[in-house]
């Protein structure tokens, strides 16, 4: 694949920022600014209504000194307001306390004038102009207080330095009851705080919302700008091994039986797996990056599946020459073990996939009540400026060893899922000196009442599939012949149905025997539902033993697994509610033999592990 890390950098960058910057909603002091600076000619006009009422009173010098010093303070503040509002979202939303302390300034030096001239004033003028200018002072609280509130302080400042000393200025009044006046203000002040908070806290709460409505956009806008990408480079990926694969039949076409035709055939199933593997790779990154798989935390066997991972790469690393060792403990953690099982398999597959000499040490340590698994290996290592963009999705640096599979997609998958399991991934490395992931998680105790298997598989009981009954409901053809003939492979017994309608025909036969295991389709033709059918043969095999089966009542469930390619969300949730296992297509025959066997072992009482189906494990130490 031809992928330019610096394009899918620039590309994500503009993503993440872009839409952030420009559909978050503003702040507080933003939409302040956006309310108060174009408001400056009702200031102008309120200073001239007073200085002329004042005017006749007042001595002429201190009315030109107060005009003087208002003419100042207006225009500092017109600059004030506009080099805020040349300044860039972020810069502003970067210096927002700073700026909120500045317009609280702007606010106190503007309130402290205004009392200068009208608190001043009010003693001396006739009760109409007192009125009135008590009135413009009323009317610039109710307008801070509900237009453009800013903080507590602020509200607290501007109020009390306007209102309290007009207040003041009411009891020098030369008029029956002015005291009462007074005191209504002084009841405002109270009014007026109250008020505005509400407001503060109303417009708090609309910000809130309002930003959890623009990350929404932006996140669904990223998730689009993701899903076209993983589209045109899944299109350009996938086409590989499905050219790889036809290219690969019409030479077994001109085959003949022999050491060269048992290699063709080993490439085309490396095809397949390849193909399989990008396949499931999708599917699992799709799921979890759109929130539809909730990560289920259980005791996980940490050495049994450091054993599973020893089984599956080994044959990896001794095909491309590479020392390879496993080292465990035996220890249990809290985590889901789909995820964390997918998890060390992409770091595993990395560190194979980019290393060509040396080798690959997989490993556990133990520090207080945390346990880390690493994966170290002896490839080229990773520069110290490209540690983040690797966990970036469809970003792959430039290296000839590992440009011949995946998609760009497995550390960012490791990222997601440690995230969501609250585990910490870490990445140390260096040019020409490997690399080192890691995954720490939370140690706990074993859980009780549950068999315990030796890392080594010794002591445990292999579960046996061969004699074992298969129910097999799979609308396609050519899949259930071909799933029908893997199954009897391992010795299986087969009944296999292409309808319910068929099924229900078999089993009103008599001499029907309950099946060990059913395997079925999500969607058959129809209407009809894969778990339906489930429910179905269940109900019936369960129902009674009157000579139409072989009278076993099962104390659990009979065994299912629901195979499936469909993503929805919710149907992993219908099955777990009836006790059904999900396996998503593709899978390969080893994972199905396991599966099988392990649901086989659950119903049976049998002790198994998941590698017990397969061939035992070589070069892993426990």
């Amino acid at each position: 694949m031809h992928f330019s890390p610096e394009a899918a950098m620039t590309k994500a960058t503009a993503t993440d920022s872009s839409p952030q910057s420009a559909e978050s909603p503003p702040s507080e002091v933003e939409q302040f600014a956006a309310v108060a600076a174009p408001i400056w000619p009702a200031y102008v006009i309120a200073a001239s209504i007073c200085l002329w009422l004042a005017w006749r009173t007042l001595p002429p010098a201190y009315l030109a000194g107060w005009a003087a010093v208002y003419a100042v303070f207006m225009s500092s503040r017109g600059l004030i307001f506009r080099h805020y509002h040349s300044l860039t979202h972020l810069e502003r939303i970067a210096g927002e306390p700073l700026w909120k302390r500045r317009f609280t300034l702007v606010m106190l030096v503007y309130g402290v004038l205004q009392s200068l001239l009208i608190a001043v004033a009010i003693p001396w003028l006739p009760l109409g102009s007192n009125f009135l200018m008590t009135w413009l002072i009323f009317f610039s609280c109710v307008l801070v207080t509900t237009v453009m509130p800013l903080s507590d302080v602020n509200l607290r400042v501007y109020i009390g330095v306007t209102l309290v000393p007009t207040s003041v200025a009411w009891l020098f009044v030369q008029m029956d009851y002015s005291w009462l006046i007074s005191l209504g203000l002084v009841a405002a002040v109270a009014v007026f705080l109250k008020g505005g908070r509400a407001r503060l806290a109303s417009m708090g709460q609309t910000w809130r919302l309002a930003t959890q409505l623009a990350e929404s956009n932006a996140l669904l806008r990223r998730s689009n700008v993701s899903r076209t990408r993983m589209v045109m480079e899944a299109s350009h990926d996938l086409r590989q091994p499905a050219h790889a694969l036809g290219m690969m039949v019409e030479r077994l076409r001109h085959a003949t039986p022999g050491p060269d035709f048992e290699a063709r055939v080993g490439d085309i199933e490396s095809g397949i797996f390849s193909l399989s593997d990008m396949l499931n790779e999708l599917m699992e990154f799709s799921r979890l990056d759109l929130g539809e798989y909730v990560p289920r935390l259980e005791p996980v066997n940490l050495a049994l599946m450091l054993q599973e991972i020893d089984r599956r790469f080994f044959a990896v690393a001794q095909h491309k020459g590479l020392a390879w060792s496993v080292r465990s403990l035996p220890v249990w953690v809290d985590s889901d073990p789909w995820l964390l099982r997918r998890v060390i398999n992409n770091l595993v597959s990395n560190a194979l996939k980019y290393t060509s000499a040396g080798g690959v040490e997989i490993g556990c340590i133990r520090e207080g009540d945390e346990v880390t698994v690493f994966v170290e290996d002896t490839g080229p290592g990773i520069a110290p400026e490209h540690h983040a963009r690797v966990f970036i999705e469809y970003v792959r640096l430039h290296n000839s060893e590992a440009d011949e599979k995946g998609m760009g997609i497995g550390l960012a998958f490791a990222r997601r899922a440690t995230d969501a399991l609250g585990h910490h991934l870490r990445l140390k490395s260096a040019i020409g000196k490997g690399t080192r992931m890691s995954v720490g998680m939370h140690l706990r105790a074993p859980p009780a009442g549950l068999p315990v298997a030796s890392p080594d598989g010794k002591g445990a009981t292999t579960p046996v599939l061969a004699g074992r009954l298969v129910l097999l409901l799979e609308n396609d053809p050519m899949l259930r012949k071909s799933m029908g003939e893997v199954l009897a492979s391992w010795e299986m017994k087969v009944q296999a149905f292409g309808s319910v309608e068929a099924l229900d025909a078999s089993l009103r036969l008599s001499g029907a025997t309950v099946p060990d295991i059913i395997l079925v389709d999500l969607h058959l033709d129809g209407d009809a539902n894969g778990l339906q059918a489930v429910a179905r043969i269940r109900a019936y095999f369960g129902s009674t033993s009157d000579g139409h089966h072989d009278g076993r009542l099962q104390a659990l469930p009979i065994p299912a697994i629901l195979l499936t390619g469909d993503l929805s969300p919710g149907i992993e949730e219908q099955a777990s509610a009836m006790q059904a296992r999900v396996a998503y297509k593709p899978l390969r025959p080893s994972r199905l033999k396991s599966m099988v066997g392990e649901e086989i072992a659950k119903a049976t009482g049998l002790r198994c592990d998941d590698a017990l189906i397969r061939r035992p494990g070589t070069g892993f130490k426990a």
